[in-house]
Protein backbone atom coordinates (compact mmCIF):
# COMPACT_ATOMS: atom_id res chain seq x y z
CA UNK A 1 0.00 0.00 0.00
CA UNK A 2 1.17 3.45 -0.57
CA UNK A 3 -0.16 6.20 1.15
CA UNK A 4 -0.95 9.75 -1.45
CA UNK A 5 -1.22 13.63 0.61
CA UNK A 6 0.63 15.51 1.65
CA UNK A 7 3.61 14.77 4.26
CA UNK A 8 3.73 15.09 7.90
CA UNK A 9 6.37 16.50 9.84
CA UNK A 10 8.38 13.83 12.14
CA UNK A 11 10.34 14.09 15.20
CA UNK A 12 12.57 10.80 15.25
CA UNK A 13 15.59 10.42 16.78
CA UNK A 14 15.48 6.68 16.68
CA UNK A 15 13.08 4.52 18.67
CA UNK A 16 13.86 6.58 22.03
CA UNK A 17 12.26 9.94 20.09
CA UNK A 18 13.03 13.74 21.26
CA UNK A 19 10.33 16.04 20.76
CA UNK A 20 9.24 19.40 22.68
CA UNK A 21 5.36 20.03 24.20
CA UNK A 22 3.86 21.80 26.51
CA UNK A 23 3.25 19.94 29.87
CA UNK A 24 0.71 17.56 29.79
CA UNK A 25 -2.64 17.89 32.09
CA UNK A 26 -2.56 14.21 32.94
CA UNK A 27 1.12 14.21 33.88
CA UNK A 28 0.37 16.43 36.97
CA UNK A 29 -2.47 13.88 38.53
CA UNK A 30 -1.44 11.96 41.46
CA UNK A 31 -2.45 9.05 42.86
CA UNK A 32 -6.21 9.15 43.93
CA UNK A 33 -5.55 7.74 47.64
CA UNK A 34 -2.98 10.36 48.41
CA UNK A 35 0.56 10.28 48.61
CA UNK A 36 1.98 6.33 48.85
CA UNK A 37 3.42 5.65 52.01
CA UNK A 38 4.92 2.23 51.24
CA UNK A 39 8.61 1.68 48.99
CA UNK A 40 7.00 -0.06 46.23
CA UNK A 41 3.45 -0.31 44.39
CA UNK A 42 3.07 -4.19 45.25
CA UNK A 43 2.97 -2.75 49.31
CA UNK A 44 0.35 -0.38 48.16
CA UNK A 45 -1.91 -1.98 46.01
CA UNK A 46 -5.44 -0.45 45.64
CA UNK A 47 -8.66 -3.10 45.89
CA UNK A 48 -8.99 -3.87 42.45
CA UNK A 49 -5.35 -4.97 41.81
CA UNK A 50 -3.61 -8.02 43.54
CA UNK A 51 -0.68 -9.84 42.94
CA UNK A 52 -0.98 -13.23 41.68
CA UNK A 53 1.25 -16.09 43.11
CA UNK A 54 4.10 -17.45 41.18
CA UNK A 55 4.06 -21.47 41.68
CA UNK A 56 7.19 -23.12 42.37
CA UNK A 57 9.59 -23.37 39.38
CA UNK A 58 8.40 -19.88 38.16
CA UNK A 59 10.95 -17.32 38.61
CA UNK A 60 9.43 -14.72 36.72
CA UNK A 61 5.99 -14.41 34.59
CA UNK A 62 6.04 -11.92 32.11
CA UNK A 63 4.27 -10.99 28.78
CA UNK A 64 0.98 -12.51 29.84
CA UNK A 65 -2.10 -13.60 27.25
CA UNK A 66 -5.06 -14.53 28.46
CA UNK A 67 -6.12 -18.50 26.85
CA UNK A 68 -9.46 -18.57 25.17
CA UNK A 69 -11.25 -19.68 27.58
CA UNK A 70 -10.14 -16.95 30.16
CA UNK A 71 -9.63 -19.37 32.88
CA UNK A 72 -5.50 -19.36 32.43
CA UNK A 73 -2.59 -17.03 31.46
CA UNK A 74 0.41 -17.81 29.01
CA UNK A 75 3.17 -16.02 30.55
CA UNK A 76 7.04 -16.29 29.93
CA UNK A 77 9.29 -17.03 32.05
CA UNK A 78 13.38 -15.56 32.80
CA UNK A 79 14.74 -18.40 30.65
CA UNK A 80 12.27 -17.95 27.53
CA UNK A 81 10.09 -20.87 28.76
CA UNK A 82 6.31 -20.64 28.33
CA UNK A 83 3.81 -21.62 30.79
CA UNK A 84 0.28 -22.63 31.12
CA UNK A 85 -0.79 -20.34 34.66
CA UNK A 86 -3.90 -21.67 36.01
CA UNK A 87 -5.83 -18.79 37.36
CA UNK A 88 -7.90 -18.87 40.74
CA UNK A 89 -9.77 -16.22 39.97
CA UNK A 90 -10.29 -15.29 44.26
CA UNK A 91 -11.10 -18.95 44.99
CA UNK A 92 -7.93 -19.20 47.21
CA UNK A 93 -7.08 -22.30 45.16
CA UNK A 94 -3.46 -22.70 45.13
CA UNK A 95 -2.53 -21.54 41.54
CA UNK A 96 -0.85 -24.38 39.15
CA UNK A 97 1.70 -23.97 35.92
CA UNK A 98 2.42 -26.27 33.38
CA UNK A 99 5.93 -25.86 31.23
CA UNK A 100 5.15 -25.90 27.62
CA UNK A 101 8.12 -26.10 26.23
CA UNK A 102 10.67 -28.14 28.16
CA UNK A 103 11.98 -29.51 24.79
CA UNK A 104 12.49 -26.35 22.46
CA UNK A 105 15.39 -25.14 22.70
CA UNK A 106 15.14 -21.98 21.42
CA UNK A 107 14.24 -18.57 23.89
CA UNK A 108 10.56 -17.83 23.19
CA UNK A 109 10.05 -14.05 22.61
CA UNK A 110 6.04 -14.05 22.66
CA UNK A 111 3.20 -16.34 23.25
CA UNK A 112 -0.40 -15.63 22.07
CA UNK A 113 -3.39 -18.35 21.25
CA UNK A 114 -5.59 -18.54 18.29
CA UNK A 115 -9.15 -18.87 19.56
CA UNK A 116 -8.93 -22.79 18.54
CA UNK A 117 -6.54 -23.57 21.60
CA UNK A 118 -3.53 -23.28 19.06
CA UNK A 119 -0.62 -20.99 20.15
CA UNK A 120 1.24 -19.06 17.93
CA UNK A 121 5.19 -18.66 19.57
CA UNK A 122 7.70 -15.78 18.29
CA UNK A 123 10.95 -17.58 18.58
CA UNK A 124 14.91 -17.60 17.20
CA UNK A 125 15.27 -20.63 14.88
CA UNK A 126 17.85 -21.89 17.46
CA UNK A 127 19.48 -21.72 20.62
CA UNK A 128 22.26 -18.67 19.76
CA UNK A 129 19.36 -16.86 18.10
CA UNK A 130 17.97 -13.21 19.91
CA UNK A 131 15.23 -10.42 20.51
CA UNK A 132 15.54 -9.75 16.83
CA UNK A 133 15.97 -13.24 15.17
CA UNK A 134 12.37 -14.34 15.77
CA UNK A 135 10.60 -16.80 13.73
CA UNK A 136 6.95 -17.76 13.11
CA UNK A 137 6.45 -21.09 15.14
CA UNK A 138 2.45 -22.69 16.00
CA UNK A 139 2.56 -25.07 19.02
CA UNK A 140 -0.41 -27.13 18.46
CA UNK A 141 -2.65 -29.12 20.96
CA UNK A 142 -2.52 -30.60 23.58
CA UNK A 143 -0.46 -28.05 23.91
CA UNK A 144 3.25 -29.07 24.96
CA UNK A 145 2.95 -32.27 24.09
CA UNK A 146 4.45 -31.87 20.75
CA UNK A 147 6.91 -29.61 19.31
CA UNK A 148 6.24 -26.57 17.95
CA UNK A 149 5.80 -26.40 13.52
CA UNK A 150 8.02 -23.08 11.73
CA UNK A 151 5.82 -21.42 10.18
CA UNK A 152 8.57 -20.53 7.55
CA UNK A 153 8.43 -16.76 8.81
CA UNK A 154 10.33 -13.95 10.70
CA UNK A 155 8.62 -12.23 13.11
CA UNK A 156 10.00 -8.84 14.94
CA UNK A 157 8.23 -7.89 18.60
CA UNK A 158 4.64 -9.14 18.81
CA UNK A 159 2.16 -11.07 16.43
CA UNK A 160 -1.20 -10.02 16.20
CA UNK A 161 -4.07 -12.94 16.02
CA UNK A 162 -7.83 -12.01 15.34
CA UNK A 163 -10.51 -12.65 18.75
CA UNK A 164 -12.67 -14.00 15.93
CA UNK A 165 -14.31 -17.43 16.55
CA UNK A 166 -12.79 -20.00 14.16
CA UNK A 167 -10.59 -17.44 12.67
CA UNK A 168 -6.59 -18.03 12.11
CA UNK A 169 -5.69 -15.00 10.79
CA UNK A 170 -2.43 -13.53 12.22
CA UNK A 171 -0.35 -9.99 11.74
CA UNK A 172 3.29 -9.84 12.28
CA UNK A 173 6.17 -7.55 11.40
CA UNK A 174 9.60 -7.93 9.65
CA UNK A 175 12.19 -5.81 10.75
CA UNK A 176 15.97 -6.62 12.56
CA UNK A 177 15.93 -3.04 13.88
CA UNK A 178 17.71 -3.96 17.58
CA UNK A 179 16.49 -1.29 19.98
CA UNK A 180 19.63 -2.23 21.94
CA UNK A 181 22.28 -1.51 19.54
CA UNK A 182 24.14 1.57 19.62
CA UNK A 183 24.67 1.86 16.27
CA UNK A 184 21.56 1.29 14.94
CA UNK A 185 20.22 3.54 12.35
CA UNK A 186 16.59 3.99 12.12
CA UNK A 187 16.74 6.16 8.27
CA UNK A 188 17.84 2.52 6.95
CA UNK A 189 15.85 0.25 9.05
CA UNK A 190 13.23 -2.53 7.52
CA UNK A 191 9.52 -2.08 8.95
CA UNK A 192 6.94 -3.45 7.29
CA UNK A 193 3.68 -5.60 8.80
CA UNK A 194 2.12 -8.46 7.26
CA UNK A 195 -0.86 -10.49 7.55
CA UNK A 196 -2.16 -14.28 6.83
CA UNK A 197 -3.68 -17.03 7.31
CA UNK A 198 -2.45 -20.12 9.56
CA UNK A 199 -3.85 -23.68 7.25
CA UNK A 200 -4.10 -26.87 8.39
CA UNK A 201 -3.89 -29.88 5.97
CA UNK A 202 -6.12 -32.95 5.94
CA UNK A 203 -2.98 -34.83 8.52
CA UNK A 204 -3.14 -31.21 10.56
CA UNK A 205 0.13 -29.70 9.65
CA UNK A 206 -0.04 -26.21 9.87
CA UNK A 207 1.37 -23.48 7.16
CA UNK A 208 1.15 -20.08 6.62
CA UNK A 209 -1.13 -18.96 3.66
CA UNK A 210 -1.84 -15.78 1.77
CA UNK A 211 0.56 -13.43 2.84
CA UNK A 212 0.10 -10.31 2.27
CA UNK A 213 2.23 -6.80 2.77
CA UNK A 214 -0.22 -4.50 4.76
CA UNK A 215 1.66 -1.32 5.30
CA UNK A 216 5.09 -0.19 5.02
CA UNK A 217 7.25 1.88 6.73
CA UNK A 218 7.97 4.12 3.25
CA UNK A 219 4.25 4.60 3.15
CA UNK A 220 4.94 7.56 5.63
CA UNK A 221 6.43 10.78 5.25
CA UNK A 222 9.42 9.90 7.75
CA UNK A 223 11.60 7.50 9.98
CA UNK A 224 8.79 5.48 11.44
CA UNK A 225 8.78 1.64 12.90
CA UNK A 226 5.57 -0.26 13.49
CA UNK A 227 4.15 -2.79 15.48
CA UNK A 228 1.47 -5.07 14.92
CA UNK A 229 -0.64 -5.51 18.08
CA UNK A 230 -4.50 -6.46 17.62
CA UNK A 231 -7.30 -7.19 14.87
CA UNK A 232 -10.70 -5.26 15.71
CA UNK A 233 -13.85 -6.73 13.95
CA UNK A 234 -16.74 -3.68 12.79
CA UNK A 235 -20.15 -4.05 12.56
CA UNK A 236 -21.68 -4.58 8.62
CA UNK A 237 -20.53 -6.77 6.15
CA UNK A 238 -16.69 -7.79 5.86
CA UNK A 239 -16.85 -6.77 9.52
CA UNK A 240 -14.52 -9.36 11.08
CA UNK A 241 -10.89 -8.56 11.86
CA UNK A 242 -11.25 -5.52 9.67
CA UNK A 243 -9.07 -3.53 11.26
CA UNK A 244 -4.91 -3.67 12.35
CA UNK A 245 -4.66 -1.81 15.58
CA UNK A 246 -0.63 -0.85 15.44
CA UNK A 247 2.07 1.42 17.31
CA UNK A 248 3.76 3.86 15.00
CA UNK A 249 7.01 4.52 16.77
CA UNK A 250 9.18 7.82 15.71
CA UNK A 251 5.68 9.64 14.95
CA UNK A 252 4.77 12.42 18.14
CA UNK A 253 6.52 9.92 20.55
CA UNK A 254 4.81 7.73 19.29
CA UNK A 255 0.93 6.70 18.73
CA UNK A 256 -1.70 4.38 18.82
CA UNK A 257 -3.03 3.79 15.23
CA UNK A 258 -5.48 1.42 13.47
CA UNK A 259 -5.54 0.78 9.55
CA UNK A 260 -9.05 -0.43 7.71
CA UNK A 261 -7.85 -3.82 5.67
CA UNK A 262 -10.05 -3.05 2.89
CA UNK A 263 -9.74 0.94 2.43
CA UNK A 264 -6.38 1.59 3.79
CA UNK A 265 -7.83 4.30 5.68
CA UNK A 266 -5.62 5.11 8.77
CA UNK A 267 -6.71 7.03 12.30
CA UNK A 268 -4.46 7.98 15.48
CA UNK A 269 -6.28 7.03 18.29
CA UNK A 270 -3.86 8.54 20.86
CA UNK A 271 -3.48 11.90 19.76
CA UNK A 272 -0.89 12.36 21.89
CA UNK A 273 2.74 14.07 21.95
CA UNK A 274 4.04 11.49 24.63
CA UNK A 275 5.19 7.76 24.49
CA UNK A 276 1.80 5.59 23.43
CA UNK A 277 2.17 1.86 22.77
CA UNK A 278 -0.67 0.22 21.98
CA UNK A 279 -1.26 -3.27 24.22
CA UNK A 280 -4.07 -5.77 24.87
CA UNK A 281 -7.50 -4.53 23.14
CA UNK A 282 -10.76 -5.25 24.39
CA UNK A 283 -12.51 -8.06 22.72
CA UNK A 284 -15.95 -6.44 21.67
CA UNK A 285 -12.77 -4.02 20.60
CA UNK A 286 -14.19 -0.83 22.13
CA UNK A 287 -11.48 0.38 23.28
CA UNK A 288 -7.37 -0.91 23.91
CA UNK A 289 -4.60 -0.49 26.51
CA UNK A 290 -1.90 1.78 25.94
CA UNK A 291 1.75 1.80 27.74
CA UNK A 292 2.11 5.18 28.35
CA UNK A 293 4.91 7.55 29.25
CA UNK A 294 3.36 11.07 30.07
CA UNK A 295 6.63 12.53 33.09
CA UNK A 296 9.50 12.78 30.58
CA UNK A 297 10.00 14.35 27.20
CA UNK A 298 12.02 10.92 26.30
CA UNK A 299 9.95 7.62 26.41
CA UNK A 300 9.97 4.99 27.06
CA UNK A 301 10.93 6.07 30.94
CA UNK A 302 8.54 5.88 33.48
CA UNK A 303 5.37 3.50 31.89
CA UNK A 304 2.24 3.17 33.57
CA UNK A 305 -1.28 2.16 32.32
CA UNK A 306 -4.11 3.46 29.94
CA UNK A 307 -6.85 3.30 27.92
CA UNK A 308 -8.25 5.02 25.27
CA UNK A 309 -11.41 4.28 23.36
CA UNK A 310 -11.00 3.39 19.54
CA UNK A 311 -13.17 6.44 17.88
CA UNK A 312 -10.25 8.72 17.02
CA UNK A 313 -11.55 11.01 20.09
CA UNK A 314 -8.74 10.37 22.21
CA UNK A 315 -10.30 10.26 25.81
CA UNK A 316 -7.67 9.27 27.82
CA UNK A 317 -8.30 7.10 31.01
CA UNK A 318 -5.30 6.24 33.51
CA UNK A 319 -5.77 2.65 34.78
CA UNK A 320 -2.17 2.56 37.26
CA UNK A 321 -0.37 4.83 39.15
CA UNK A 322 3.16 2.95 39.75
CA UNK A 323 5.55 5.19 38.25
CA UNK A 324 4.43 7.20 41.40
CA UNK A 325 7.36 5.14 42.78
CA UNK A 326 10.39 5.84 41.75
CA UNK A 327 11.50 3.52 38.93
CA UNK A 328 8.37 1.45 38.97
CA UNK A 329 6.13 1.05 36.49
CA UNK A 330 3.21 -1.31 35.00
CA UNK A 331 3.79 -2.68 31.39
CA UNK A 332 2.58 -5.51 29.54
CA UNK A 333 -1.21 -6.06 29.86
CA UNK A 334 -3.95 -8.03 28.37
CA UNK A 335 -7.46 -8.23 28.33
CA UNK A 336 -9.50 -11.20 29.65
CA UNK A 337 -12.19 -12.88 26.98
CA UNK A 338 -15.07 -11.46 28.98
CA UNK A 339 -13.58 -8.03 29.23
CA UNK A 340 -13.19 -7.83 33.62
CA UNK A 341 -9.91 -8.76 34.31
CA UNK A 342 -6.25 -7.59 32.92
CA UNK A 343 -2.97 -9.14 33.43
CA UNK A 344 -0.21 -7.44 33.43
CA UNK A 345 3.71 -7.03 34.94
CA UNK A 346 5.62 -4.57 37.30
CA UNK A 347 8.26 -2.95 35.97
CA UNK A 348 10.80 -2.56 38.75
CA UNK A 349 13.87 -0.40 38.40
CA UNK A 350 16.15 -2.93 37.33
CA UNK A 351 14.00 -4.04 34.79
CA UNK A 352 14.54 -3.39 31.36
CA UNK A 353 11.38 -1.78 28.95
CA UNK A 354 9.14 -4.67 28.12
CA UNK A 355 10.65 -6.54 31.11
CA UNK A 356 8.43 -7.35 34.21
CA UNK A 357 9.24 -8.75 38.05
CA UNK A 358 5.68 -9.69 39.36
CA UNK A 359 2.59 -10.46 37.60
CA UNK A 360 -0.86 -8.92 39.06
CA UNK A 361 -4.31 -9.16 37.69
CA UNK A 362 -6.88 -5.62 37.65
CA UNK A 363 -10.37 -6.04 38.38
CA UNK A 364 -12.37 -3.85 35.79
CA UNK A 365 -15.66 -4.40 37.66
CA UNK A 366 -14.47 -3.25 40.91
CA UNK A 367 -12.54 -0.41 39.69
CA UNK A 368 -15.53 0.46 37.75
CA UNK A 369 -17.78 0.74 40.92
CA UNK A 370 -14.65 2.34 42.85
CA UNK A 371 -15.47 5.77 40.68
CA UNK A 372 -11.94 6.08 39.96
CA UNK A 373 -11.74 6.37 36.22
CA UNK A 374 -12.58 10.17 34.35
CA UNK A 375 -12.24 9.76 30.36
CA UNK A 376 -11.19 12.96 29.52
CA UNK A 377 -9.64 14.80 26.31
CA UNK A 378 -6.33 16.32 27.18
CA UNK A 379 -5.13 20.06 26.57
CA UNK A 380 -2.79 18.81 24.35
CA UNK A 381 -4.30 16.56 22.57
CA UNK A 382 -2.87 16.51 19.04
CA UNK A 383 -4.86 16.98 15.55
CA UNK A 384 -6.57 13.91 13.90
CA UNK A 385 -4.31 11.99 11.57
CA UNK A 386 -3.44 14.16 8.45
CA UNK A 387 -4.02 14.01 5.91
CA UNK A 388 -6.65 11.66 6.16
CA UNK A 389 -5.02 9.17 2.85
CA UNK A 390 -6.67 7.53 0.27
CA UNK A 391 -4.68 4.89 0.40
CA UNK A 392 -4.84 1.79 -2.09
CA UNK A 393 -3.71 -1.56 -1.23
CA UNK A 394 -1.10 -3.14 -3.10
CA UNK A 395 -2.16 -6.71 -3.12
CA UNK A 396 1.65 -7.92 -3.10
CA UNK A 397 2.09 -11.20 -1.82
CA UNK A 398 5.30 -11.57 0.33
Amino acid sequence: MRIRGTAVAMLALGVVTVFAAAPSQAASKSVPTGSPAADTPLDNLPDHIRQLPLPEGVGAATKPQFAPDGRSLFVIDENGEVWDYQLDHGTGVQPRATKLTGRFAPKVLRATPLTNGDLVLCAPADATGGRIDGKIWLMQRPLGKRPPVPLNESCWEGIAVSHAPGSTTIAWVRSHYDFYDPDRDIQTAQSQIFTGRISYDRRGTPSLVDTTKLVDREDFPGPVLLESQDFRSVRGRHGTDRQLVFTMYGYQGSEVMSIDRETGQIVNHSRSPWYDEAEGIEPAGRWTLVERDISSTRGPVSIDLWRVPLDGQAKWERLTYFTEFDGYGANQPAVSPNSRWIAFTLKDPNDDHGEGSALLLFDLEKWNRSGQGHASIEADRLPPYSPQPTTVPDGSVA
